[in-house]
């Protein structure tokens, strides 16, 4: 399965080149291509839980899993090398010592591999 050329991106030479996989990607490819994108996703996600020490992956290409994130991936041709996962994050922070927290949601790295 070349995931480079199932995305329609050209591998340049062999050398590796960055892919971005969101929700639309995934709903794009259907059939085959997508069980074969699905599973990469969790392949990765797989091997960042255990890399990580883990109890459960945070990537999955099945379910919501990618809801509102994107994943990059470093592919060239049929091997994939790493993942990085960004999407919003719900996080509460100190505004100052008398103000008490507020909640935000920036943009974060939410799993790497």
């Amino acid at each position: 399965f070349d995931i480079c050329r199932s995305l329609g991106v050209a591998s340049s030479d062999g050398q590796p080149t960055v892919l971005c996989l969101d929700s639309a990607a995934l709903d794009r490819g259907t059939g085959r291509r997508g069980g074969d994108l699905r599973s990469v996703l969790d392949t990765m996600g797989e091997r960042s839980r255990r890399a990580q020490g883990l109890g459960k992956a945070v990537t999955s290409g099945s379910g919501v899993g990618l809801l509102g994130c994107r994943v990059y991936l470093l592919a060239s041709a049929a091997t994939v090398y790493g993942l990085l996962k960004v999407g919003p994050k719900r996080l509460f922070v100190a505004r100052g010592a008398q103000d008490g927290l507020v909640e935000i949601t920036p943009l974060c790295v939410l799993d790497f591999y």
